[in-house]
């Protein structure tokens, strides 16, 4: 089984499609394909981001002095 890729292994790869596909030698077969892998890794990263997004939590204190988690949401990254 290969091992899962990190998150910034692909965007390195969605980088080296971009690239690809800025030259000019590529067949339209290749393009599509190219796009395609592109649009997976995409969607890859962005359920990376996401679950991310749910794991990041912020020490704070509460008033009885115990520290807590509070997590953080998209909102609270918006201010």
């Amino acid at each position: 089984m290969p091992r899962k890729k990190t998150f910034d292994e692909k965007i390195s790869r969605l980088e080296e499609i971009v690239a690809e596909m800025s030259s000019d030698q590529l067949s339209l077969e290749k393009s599509v394909k190219l796009y395609e892998e592109g649009m997976t890794l995409l969607k890859k990263c962005e359920d990376d981001l996401k679950s991310a997004e749910g794991k990041i939590a912020l020490l704070t204190n509460n008033q009885s002095g115990y520290s807590e988690l509070e997590e953080i949401t998209e909102k609270d990254l918006e201010e």
